[in-house]
């Protein structure tokens, strides 16, 4: 029951509140900063700050029933189930049979790296060289396989599932809080359905923790951007941003992006001087994060073995460049058809342009209508995007695909501004009075047939944007490719199957030397002693007085005498090979005569072949 001593009291705290209101809340951010939006802005995107209000629960509010947790959830789904949908499509999809596709070398780096942690403490590989990249990666997996086993394919490629599980419901609950939920749930449905998501979310690698950080990255910033004045939210996305980076350090694309989102979103006054420059904690934050992430760039330096010989393997990785334009230009706008080859990791790039368009045209509408969030992440996007393709001199899809949370939602906020944009323009041609659109601008004016077209137009068009990346469907998913009996290839090489041949028919004493991947053999053979070595110095370290390879320790043949050498020395040789670009290197400009004489083909699977020299025979 409601108690109070006096109506004096009553007024007193009802007195106290509205000055409190007034008083504590935050500071009303300048005009000309570009990423600050007004209190009328921030009160219709749903992300304004109410922690000036700070009324005590009175004693009638105490007694009130509280609402039941299942009409909460009802609630909930009823606002929020395009988000479940989403979900129950994409587990069993991201789920199914996840030991279909053979181990590859870059999965088996992070697999013995773990092992290494597992054994040593430290991530490494079996020949002792120190792996210090995706750290955090690495010691979360070896956690994880320390309890659930290293056997399996399964326990591994379970750490990818659970980041792109989770990165889903994190982008729609950013994109929803700072856009709304039609952009937030198109942005999911774009990323989740990606087919790039669809092969990097199942392998044991660390591409879809570094994209669930981006997502985390790019919020808690912003988030900072808004509250500068406070230093909490300034150190908890500095803190992520030194988890990203320890993630995959390929993350630093995202480093100039935030520099110049920053300044350019805390310029205030009449010369535009970032605000953050003159707030200590900014400083302290920054310099925190740049001590740690130069420690751990000082140890790979400083631990690095000397270089041993110089030619394209030993390209700088960061550096000026125009080379990658024709690559990313083609990825993301018009990809390249190829040929049926026997190679599997020539895969068929999706078909990217609509998505491409989308987001350039995002990227425009969000500095032509000044929307804030759009505004900052469409520099987010250029910026990171122009420091892979200028700065960056490697060429992967996988690079760009931490940027691609962040790629999507621009692209659903241009997408669903354009269908704005054509309502705004039909509906008055469809509704019949012109006063009845002047008093309801609500669909639900619109008679029934019409109603179910503009519904039905607005749901095939997000069904085409949606589809079209996914085609075609024998490279899209292995459980869509079930579903509808389209043919499903592997994406990469049977060395498995290869490795079973080798096994039944292994003797005492035989040696192996490939061609292939030396990390991928010793997984699946269980030991290689040799492997041709033509450009991959960077690859080479000295051990004990002799050259090794970095990852398994074989020795490296350099030249047809160092092959000759070991022709002689064993009588047994299995030469595995990949068909394809490996071997192609190998024989350029006649290093190497392939196939060896007196070598016969004994096996040939999907990208990989075995060789075999028995000189008693």
């Amino acid at each position: 029951m409601c108690q109070y001593t006096n109506i004096h009291h009553m007024r007193k705290e009802s007195e106290d509140f509205v000055m409190q209101k007034g008083t504590t809340s935050a500071p009303a951010p300048q005009k000309d900063s570009p990423f600050i939006p007004t209190a009328k802005a921030q009160g219709s995107s749903g992300s304004g700050s109410d922690k000036g209000w700070h009324l005590r629960r009175s004693d009638c509010e105490s007694h009130k029933p509280r609402e039941k947790w299942y009409l909460k959830v009802k609630a909930w789904l009823k606002d929020n189930w395009g988000l479940v949908a989403i979900l129950l499509l994409a587990i069993p999809m991201v789920c199914y049979d996840l030991r279909y596709e053979p181990y590859w070398q870059d999965e088996l780096t992070s697999y013995y790296a773990a092992r290494n942690i597992m054994v040593h403490g430290y991530p490494g590989f079996p020949s002792g060289f120190v792996y210090p990249k995706g750290e955090l990666y690495s010691y979360i997996l070896a956690l994880v396989m320390s309890i659930f086993g290293t056997t399996s394919k399964i326990v591994p490629r379970t750490i990818s599932v659970t980041w792109y599980l989770l990165s889903l419901p994190l982008l729609y609950m950013v994109a929803s809080k700072l856009f709304n939920r039609r952009i937030g749930w198109l942005a999911t449905a774009m990323l989740a359905f990606s087919p790039y998501a669809m092969i990097w979310a199942r392998q044991t690698r660390m591409y879809e923790q570094a994209q669930l950080m981006v997502i985390v990255v790019l919020f808690l910033f912003f988030r900072a951007l808004q509250h500068r004045e406070q230093a909490r939210p300034v150190y908890l996305a500095m803190l992520s941003l030194v988890v990203a980076y320890f993630s995959h350090e390929e993350v630093f694309i995202i480093l100039p992006a935030i520099v110049i989102c920053i300044l350019v979103g805390s310029a205030e006054g009449p010369y535009g001087i970032p605000a953050v420059l003159r707030r200590k904690h900014w400083w302290i934050a920054a310099l925190i994060a740049t001590m740690v992430i130069g420690t751990q760039l000082s140890l790979v330096y400083l631990t690095h073995p000397p270089a041993l010989g110089t030619d394209q393997s030993q390209r700088p990785q960061i550096q000026l460049t125009t080379d990658n334009i024709p690559y990313y230009f083609s990825l993301l706008f018009i990809p390249k058809p190829i040929k049926d080859s026997p190679v599997p990791w020539v895969m068929a790039q999706p078909l990217l342009i609509v998505n491409s368009l989308l987001a350039l045209l995002g990227c425009i509408l969000s500095f032509y209508r000044k929307n804030v969030f759009a505004r900052y992440s469409s520099l987010f996007l250029l910026i990171s995007s122009c420091t892979l393709i200028f700065a960056f001199t490697m060429q992967a899809d996988r690079y760009y695909y931490p940027l691609l949370p962040v790629y999507y939602l621009i692209g659903a906020y241009a997408f669903w501004k354009m269908l704005d944009t054509v309502w705004k323009f039909a509906h008055p041609l469809l509704v019949q009075p012109l006063q009845e659109y002047k008093a309801s601008g609500s669909l639900q004016s619109l008679p029934l047939p019409v109603n179910i077209a503009v519904r039905g137009t607005a749901a095939l068009l997000c069904a085409s944007v949606l589809l079209v990346p996914v085609l075609p469907v024998s490279n899209f998913n292995l459980l869509a490719s079930r579903i509808v009996g389209a043919p499903y290839h592997r994406h990469y090489a049977d060395y498995d199957d290869a490795a079973n041949y080798i096994s039944r028919h292994m003797q005492q004493g035989d040696i192996v030397i490939t061609i292939a991947p030396a990390v991928t053999i010793l997984y699946y053979v269980g030991h290689v002693e040799d492997f041709f070595s033509v450009d991959r110095a960077l690859f080479l370290i000295e051990q004990d007085g002799q050259l090794v390879e970095t990852a398994t320790g074989a020795h490296p043949l350099l030249n047809e005498e160092d092959f000759e050498t070991v022709l002689a020395m064993h009588n047994r040789i299995w030469l595995v090979t990949d068909n394809g670009g490996y071997q192609g290197g190998v024989t350029r400009n006649g290093h190497f005569i392939f196939p060896p004489p007196d070598f016969r083909l004994v096996y040939e699977g999907y990208g990989s072949g075995v060789y075999f020299r028995s000189a008693g025979r």
